[in-house]
């Protein structure tokens, strides 16, 4: 049967955890990040959503558009059949 190395301070510092905490600093700088990174992305949803409105308000236009420029040829085409 093998010895188990001893615990104590050289072996925590020789198989430190890779999980361990992360020092204050670079906590603080992911923390940083990470909430830069979900700002950006609710202003990119955002955006998304105001460029599908307003394409969705000039489909509208358009139609509208379309809609009275047929009117007003036919409103021409009867104008025309009465004379």
């Amino acid at each position: 049967m093998e010895a188990l190395p001893p615990i104590g301070k050289e072996y925590h510092q020789r198989y430190k955890l890779v999980n361990d905490r992360l020092p204050k600093q670079v906590a603080e700088r992911v923390a940083q990040q990470l909430s830069a990174l979900l700002q950006w992305e609710q202003q990119m949803a955002e955006q998304q959503q105001q460029q599908q409105a307003d394409l969705h308000l000039r489909e509208q236009q358009v139609a509208e558009q379309q809609q009275q420029a047929d009117l007003h040829l036919r409103e021409q085409q009867v104008a025309e059949q009465q004379h």
